[in-house]
C-alpha cells in the first residue's frame, strides 16, 4: 500500500532542524518514510522517489487539490530535482486552506457561469443572484469540512441554489422554451497538407490569465481549475508544461456557458430537426454516416456544430446509466457509476423504469427537466469524463471536444524576467528554471541569461514557428497541428503564443532510429508496416535550416502509428542555413 499523508506528517513533525530532507526506507508497498540528510541530498533518484511517493499520498487524500498544493509549494524543487525537506511538507500542508479557498471561488465562479438553473431566469434574475452570491459566497457553509475539488463543487452549486430559492422560489420556465442559439462548432481536424497557423485567432486569453506558471506558484490555480473566464472557449488547466525548453502549460476544454444552452434544448424540436436536415445536406459524408441512425445518435454524431448536441449526449449517458441500476453485481465498475446512484437517489423505481430507453419521450419531459437540473454536475462530469479508451468515444465528437489535451507554448512568466521594469511586459523573459536540472548549474544560468527575449521578439517567434509548421504540412511532411493563439500579459499587452494538438500515439525518436536513409521501427510497431524513406523529409529540413531538428533526446521528430511524424520546427526559417554544410 503506498505511503499515506500521516506518515508524512508525522516525520516532517519529528524534525528538529525543519531544513533536513526525507527520505524513503525500503521498496515498493514495504517503503517508507523516514528523515533522511541534514545538508547534502540523497541524488536525484532518490529525490524523485520521494517527491513522488509525497505526491501520490497528497493526491489519495485531497485528489486535484493536493496536486494543486504541491504544484505550489514544491513544484519548482520537483523540476530541478532536489529533495523534500521536513519543512516543505510543512508548508504544503499549511497550504492547503488557502488553496481551497481559492478553488472554492474558482469554481464558484465557473459555476455561476454554466449554471442552467441560472441560465433559465431572466438577465435581471441572473444578475441579481450572481450579486448576492458573490456579496456573501460562503454563506451558509464551511470550508473546511471540503477536502477534495468533488466537495467544493457540491458546495458551489449548493450556494446557488440556496441563493436561486431565497430569491426567486421554484424556476417555473420550460426548458422548451430555451432559445437554440448561440452553439459553437468543433473545429475539425486539419487534412495532412492543410496550414494551420491562423485557424483560431478568436480565442484569445484575457489579461491576468496567460503566464500560468506564475499563477500556480501563487496558488491561485491548479490542476482541474478553469484557467480563463471566455464564454465560448473556457479551458482547465492539466499540468504545466515540464519538457523542452519553452514555457508553457497542458490543457484541455471545459464545459462553456454555450454548451449548457445546448444542454437544456429539446433534440426533437422543430429547430433542431431543421438544423440536423440542413447539417446532412451540407455534408454528404455526415448523411451517409446518419443513415439508419435514430435522432439522438444523428446529432450526437454532428457534435458541436449542432445546436442540441450537448442535450443530445447527455440523455444518452443518462440512459447508459439508469441501464447499469439493473445489474447490481457490476454498478461498481461501470464507468458512470457515479451518475446512476445520483439518479437513483433523486427518482423512484418506477420513475426510473420508465425513463430507461424513453429519456427523450414527451411523456417524461417533467422528469428530464428535473433530472437535467437538478443532477447537472454530474451529468456534465460523465460526458467530459469519456476518453478515447470509451466503448462510446466514437459516438460523438463531442466526447473528443472534451478529452483531446493541448499545448499552449511561449506563455513566459513575468517573475522570470531580466531588467524588469514597472509594466508586466517590460525586460527580456528567460526560459524555465527547470531547465537547469538539465544542464551544469552554470551553463544552465548562461544559457537562461543568453536567451532571454523580449516581449514582442517572443511574439514575433510564435509567428515563425507557426509559419515553418505550416510550410512542413504544405510539403507533405506528416506534421503537427500548430496554430498561433492570442493572449496577454497582466499590463494588457499583446502576447502571441502558440497551440498544438497532441498527436495521438506520437513516440520520439528515441523509440527508433533512422539507417541508411530509412525508419528503423521501434519496438512493438507492427512488423508489416513498410519502411519509408526519409529523403524528401531531410531535403526540406535542410531547405528550411530545422538545426534543432531531432532535438537532444531524439524529441521533436518521430512516429505516429510506425510512420514519420514531425513536430516543433523549432528554429526553422530563423537565418541558419549559412551555418549547414550540405
Amino acid at each position: 500500500m503506498p505511503l499515506d499523508l500521516e506518515t508524512f506528517r508525522n516525520v516532517a513533525n519529528s524534525a528538529f532542524f525543519t531544513s533536513r530532507d526525507i527520505a524513503l526506507q525500503g521498496e515498493g508497498k514495504m517503503a517508507t518514510a523516514r528523515l533522511g540528510n541534514y545538508l547534502f541530498s540523497a541524488g536525484t533518484k532518490a529525490n524523485k522517489a520521494v517527491m513522488d511517493a509525497f505526491k501520490t499520498a497528497l493526491e489519495r487524500e485531497y485528489g486535484e487539490m493536493g496536486t494543486h498544493a504541491f504544484a505550489t509549494v514544491v513544484g519548482s524543487r520537483e523540476q530541478l530535482r532536489k529533495s523534500l525537506r521536513a519543512c516543505d511538507v510543512k508548508a504544503v500542508l499549511s497550504k492547503l486552506p488557502t488553496i481551497r479557498e481559492n478553488r472554492f471561488q474558482g469554481e464558484l465562479a465557473r459555476r455561476l457561469d454554466i449554471s442552467p438553473k441560472l441560465l433559465l431566469l431572466s438577465r435581471a434574475d441572473q444578475t441579481l443572484v450572481r450579486e448576492v452570491v458573490l456579496a456573501d459566497p460562503r454563506h451558509g457553509l464551511d470550508l473546511s469540512t471540503l477536502k477534495t475539488p468533488q466537495d467544493i463543487g457540491r458546495a458551489a452549486t449548493r450556494r446557488i441554489d440556496q441563493a436561486i430559492q431565497e430569491l426567486l422560489g421554484d424556476i417555473g420556465e420550460d426548458i422548451e422554451n430555451v432559445a437554440l442559439d448561440g452553439a459553437e462548432p468543433d473545429a475539425d481536424a486539419a487534412k495532412p497538407n492543410e496550414p494551420t497557423g491562423l485557424r483560431n485567432l478568436e480565442n484569445v486569453f484575457e489579461s491576468g490569465t496567460t503566464s500560468v506558471e506564475d499563477r500556480v506558484k501563487r496558488g491561485l490555480v491548479g490542476a482541474g481549475m478553469r484557467i480563463n473566464h471566455s464564454a465560448t472557449n473556457p479551458v482547465i488547466l492539466e499540468r504545466l508544461k515540464t519538457n523542452g525548453v519553452e514555457p508553457g502549460f497542458i490543457y484541455r476544454n471545459d464545459w462553456s456557458r454555450n454548451d449548457t444552452r445546448g444542454f437544456m434544448a429539446d433534440i426533437n424540436s422543430r429547430q433542431s430537426l431543421d438544423a440536423l436536415d440542413s447539417l446532412k445536406r451540407n455534408n454528404p459524408l455526415l448523411a451517409k454516416k446518419c443513415e439508419g441512425l435514430n435522432v439522438r445518435e444523428q446529432i450526437m454524431l454532428a457534435g458541436r456544430v449542432h445546436p442540441a448536441a450537448m442535450a443530445a449526449v447527455s440523455e444518452f449517458v443518462m440512459e447508459k446509466a439508469i441501464s447499469a441500476l439493473d445489474n447490481p453485481a457490476l454498478l461498481e465498475s461501470h464507468p458512470f457509476k457515479g451518475l446512476a446512484k445520483a439518479l437513483r437517489s433523486h427518482f423512484s423505481a418506477e420513475d426510473l423504469r420508465g425513463l430507461n430507453g424513453n429519456v427523450s419521450s414527451p411523456e417524461n419531459a417533467a422528469l428530464l427537466k428535473k433530472a437535467k437540473l437538478e443532477l447537472f454536475a454530474e451529468i456534465r462530469e460523465t460526458v467530459m469524463s469519456i476518453g478515447p479508451k470509451s466503448d462510446f468515444f466514437g459516438m460523438s465528437p463531442v466526447f473528443g471536444h472534451f478529452s483531446d489535451r493541448h499545448i499552449q507554448k511561449l506563455d513566459y512568466n513575468e517573475k522570470d524576467r531580466l531588467f524588469g521594469g514597472d509594466t508586466a511586459h517590460e525586460g527580456k523573459f528567460m526560459r524555465p528554471e527547470r531547465i537547469l536540472a538539465t544542464r551544469k548549474p552554470i551553463l544552465g544560468q548562461i544559457y537562461r541569461f543568453q536567451s532571454a527575449a523580449t516581449a514582442d521578439d517572443i511574439s514575433a517567434g510564435a509567428v515563425t514557428e507557426a509559419l515553418a509548421n505550416d510550410l512542413t504540412r504544405l510539403a507533405g511532411v506528416p506534421a503537427q497541428e500548430l496554430t498561433v493563439s492570442r493572449g496577454k500579459y497582466s499590463d494588457g499587452h499583446p502576447k502571441l503564443m502558440l497551440e498544438a494538438k497532441f498527436a495521438k500515439g506520437y513516440q520520439d525518436m528515441e523509440a527508433g532510429y533512422i539507417k541508411d536513409g530509412r525508419v528503423v521501427l521501434p519496438p512493438g510497431a507492427d512488423p508489416d508496416l513498410k519502411l519509408e524513406r526519409l529523403g524528401k523529409y531531410k531535403a526540406f529540413f535542410l531547405l528550411t535550416a530545422d538545426r534543432d531538428g531531432v532535438g537532444k533526446r531524439g524529441q521533436n521528430k518521430g512516429f505516429v502509428g510506425g510512420k514519420f511524424f514531425a513536430i516543433d520546427p523549432g528554429h526553422s526559417l530563423e537565418g541558419n542555413g549559412k551555418y549547414l554544410d550540405i
